[in-house]
């Protein structure tokens, strides 16, 4: 069976009033994460393509997306020991380092 994550984003100007009305709709905070997101693009291809490092707590992957759309992504990921290292594989490999952005995220769930 295929797993599908459905990820939403909303540019919003009050996060703490949205976060109070799901809390009144019975959301649950989960989590909240930072970490470390490295892109880097896969080289010859047509830009839907390109390489995440993600760096978040102890944990590390490497993950492969192919953007089908602008509104689905296919995605693989695995885990790595050592993102340092895996990053310095990619940028051997030819592949361009695009940004490196720390993410500040909260999972929640109705």
């Amino acid at each position: 069976m295929k797993n599908i994550e459905l990820e939403l984003k909303f540019k919003v100007d009050n996060l703490r009033k949205i976060e109070k009305r799901l809390i009144d709709l019975g959301a649950r905070f989960k989590n909240k994460t930072i970490g470390i997101d490295t892109y880097f693009l896969v080289p010859d291809n047509d830009g839907r393509k390109y390489l995440r490092v993600r760096e978040q707590g102890d944990k590390r992957e490497l993950a492969f997306h192919f953007a089908q759309s602008s509104y689905q992504t296919d995605e693989w990921e695995t885990g790595i020991d050592d993102a340092r290292t895996a990053k310095k594989i990619l940028e051997k490999n030819r592949s361009q380092c695009r940004r490196s952005c720390k993410k500040n995220k909260k999972k929640i769930s109705l």
